[in-house]
């Protein structure tokens, strides 16, 4: 391993550091014991989370998937009703956003973006 791979890996070691002290994760770790303590709402969340992930699976492969769909929106109507569950989707989204807000910096800084792409001449 070279010195700057090193010094990445321990940089990139302060920086998850420093987001554990973040208001945001605490948040979310707070959110996600007090979820955990209601062993049936985690269960049902995850149960949902899978359904979600398979029904976008199953629609990329062009599936119809109008009664899957109908099924995991009932689930999150349900969910939805209970407090802690909220509280731990919200916190979870202001983590997810705080980490993508970095992970921009990042793109931007290093000039990741795909304005390199030429237009397509063929669709003039």
């Amino acid at each position: 391993m070279n010195a700057i791979w090193a010094e990445l890996c321990e940089k990139t070691q302060s920086l998850a550091t420093l987001l554990k002290e973040s208001k945001e994760y605490q948040q979310y770790l707070k959110a996600r014991e007090n979820l955990k303590s209601q062993e049936e709402l985690a269960v049902l969340l995850s149960e949902f989370r899978r359904k979600q992930l398979n029904l976008q699976v199953a629609h990329i492969m062009g599936q119809d998937v109008a009664e899957e769909d109908a099924q995991v929106n009932e689930l999150y109507q349900n969910l939805s009703k209970s407090p802690l569950v909220n509280d731990f989707l919200n916190a979870e989204y202001c983590l997810v956003r705080l980490i993508e807000t970095m992970r921009d910096s990042f793109g931007k800084e290093l000039e990741l973006g795909s304005d390199f792409i030429l237009p397509d001449r063929t669709m003039n």
